[in-house]
């Protein structure tokens, strides 16, 4: 008897040990704009209305997603240093320029972007009514209360890093992208 219960305790342990190893290794599996959480997926469409992209689909390279508008003075500080960053890291890194939207038409962005020779992607909010009020589909799963702000995601889909306002140099920028690609390397 005694040595039956010593077997039963024995299997249990191990039972329990095997089960927080997976779950250990899974990962965190809940969606929130938070370091260490799951980035909240979305389904965006590019400025062209020709593609869409969905967060889901970037997995396997870091994910840089940064919210502005053509009328924010602080994303114009630093949207040549993120064009910069984009020519150098663009084949490690898949860059995510989220247009806000409110406010912010698509021929005033358009127009900035050739105005300023911009090449990286850019990809709109989508505007969700329901109830007689409006949502964003991505601003509001990030919960940007002002712009500009980046995410940085790894290559599982990990919020790595959140930034709310401006990168003033590449300096600043560029240790948070080496950071991504040395994990995904890894």
């Amino acid at each position: 008897m005694r040595n039956a219960l010593i077997i039963g305790l024995v299997v249990v342990l191990a039972a329990l040990a095997i089960y927080q190893n997976q779950a250990a290794s899974s990962g965190p599996v809940e969606e929130r704009p938070e370091v260490g959480f799951l980035a909240p997926s979305f389904v965006l469409t590019s400025l062209d209305g020709k593609d869409q992209v969905a967060l889901s689909d970037l997995k396997g390279k870091p994910v840089f997603i940064n919210f502005w508008a053509s009328w924010c003075g602080p994303c114009k500080v630093e949207m040549p240093i993120i064009q910069e960053a984009y020519n150098k890291y663009k084949d490690d890194v898949h860059f995510v320029m989220l247009n806000i939207v409110q406010g912010d038409p698509v021929e005033n962005v358009e127009a900035y972007l050739k105005e300023n020779k911009f090449t990286f992607p850019i990809v709109r909010d989508n505007i969700i009514k329901e109830n007689n009020s409006v949502a964003f589909e991505a601003s509001d799963k990030y919960q940007v209360i002002s712009i500009p702000t980046t995410y940085f995601v790894d290559h599982n889909g990990i919020v790595a890093k959140k930034h709310p306002g401006i990168f003033t140099s590449m300096e600043q920028l560029e240790p948070e992208l080496d950071k991504l690609i040395k994990l995904a390397n890894k």
